[in-house]
């Protein structure tokens, strides 16, 4: 247990059968992202300390259980998603003594790219994160940045105003005026109705610009590779200096529903989503994405909504590419959790959607795969 502890992990429940040299155990683990390698790390912690011939590990984030990975001599040889663990009997039920605290420092990049005042302007800051699990399946966030160096200086440019409310395209002001401040500060709870159906809600200030309520259902339908869902967000418009209690005067409901494929050949995820976005419009996204056994997750995307050419304005209709990096990607200290960089050609405020960052098909990314 204690082995376990010092790695951030946090045993839930266990069965040990000696006779038959078996091991039943679920938990839940601070130090990656990907689930599938953190179960490696859990079976080989047990391997190293007993003779067990066979584990059975279920790797949990609140109450979802991703899947249970099957090992045979501290070899990963199979997955089953098809159990429900909820209801079921362990000899051994540690009491967990709740809150457990994460506090960490993270480096970070903001970038503005294309704008009108110059190609490339950006902020490198220092982010100071707290992450705690208040208890099974209550999770508070919080990360407060403050700008170590910027070239925000010369962005000043005219952000070209259109009928629809300014949802993204004052990004000059947010970064300008909000270099220190409160980027995230939320409350989530995660759940599963059954152990394919699951939950996230989450209130507080969910991104740099805005704040509200977000809620998102998961259901893992029984062909592998094939998920749907949806997501619903009452929001408000921040101030442009991240004040805690700073807002402006535009709220608005958004929401989609989503198609999710996985392609296991070339590990390519595709996400078509239909809804409405952040400035009223509706339309649908197409994304498409490859995470790497590093976490680094590469992806692009384009958006049509229903918006007029004067409406969108310059560039007609929304698209990019993104990179999505883990925060330990660079640090030898193992902690969940990942930055995003991105690039689109033109910021606009069509084809806006929330950036949150706890989304189940996220937190279920790696819940498929053995390979």
């Amino acid at each position: 247990l204690n082995r376990l502890q010092e790695n951030s992990i946090l045993l839930q429940k266990a069965s040990i059968d000696t006779e038959t040299a078996e091991a039943k155990i679920k938990f839940i683990q601070l130090n990656s992202n990907n689930e599938r390698l953190a179960a490696i790390d859990v079976a080989s912690e047990i391997q190293d300390t007993l003779d067990i011939d066979t584990q059975y590990l279920i790797p949990a984030n609140g109450s979802i259980d991703y899947a249970t990975y099957i090992f045979e001599k501290g070899v990963l040889v199979n997955r089953d998603k098809s159990k429900n663990h909820t209801n079921e009997e362990y000899e051994f039920n540690p009491i967990i003594n709740y809150p457990v605290n994460n506090v960490y420092l993270t480096p970070g990049f903001k970038s503005h790219i294309g704008s009108p005042a110059g190609f490339v302007f950006g902020e490198v800051f220092m982010a100071l994160n707290y992450d705690s699990i208040l208890r099974y399946g209550v999770e508070f966030e919080s990360m407060y940045t403050v700008s170590l160096f910027d070239n925000y200086k010369e962005l000043n440019y005219y952000p070209g105003y259109t009928s629809i409310e300014p949802v993204r395209i004052e990004i000059q002001d947010y970064l300008k005026e909000g270099k220190n401040g409160f980027e995230i500060f939320q409350i989530s709870k995660i759940g599963s109705i059954h152990n394919n159906q699951h939950y996230i809600l989450t209130f507080g200030h969910l991104e740099q610009m805005f704040s509200g309520v977000h809620f998102e259902y998961l259901y893992e339908t029984r062909f592998p590779y094939v998920k749907v869902g949806f997501e619903i967000s009452d929001v408000i418009r921040r101030d442009y200096d991240k004040s805690f209690d700073g807002f402006k005067n535009y709220n608005t409901l958004t929401g989609h529903a989503y198609l999710n494929l996985y392609e296991p050949l070339f590990d390519i995820e595709l996400t078509l989503s239909y809804g409405k976005y952040l400035a009223k419009d509706v339309g649908y996204t197409l994304n498409a994405s490859k995470v790497f056994q590093s976490g680094l997750e590469l992806g692009a995307f384009f958006t049509r909504t229903n918006l007029s050419f004067e409406e969108f304005g310059e560039g007609s209709f929304d698209k990019g590419v993104y990179l999505k990096y883990p925060l330990n990607l660079f640090d030898s200290q193992k902690f969940k959790g990942r930055r995003q960089f991105g690039y689109r050609p033109i910021t606009r405020d069509g084809g806006a959607k929330l950036n949150v960052s706890k989304r189940l098909l996220d937190i279920t990314h790696d819940a498929g795969k053995i390979h």
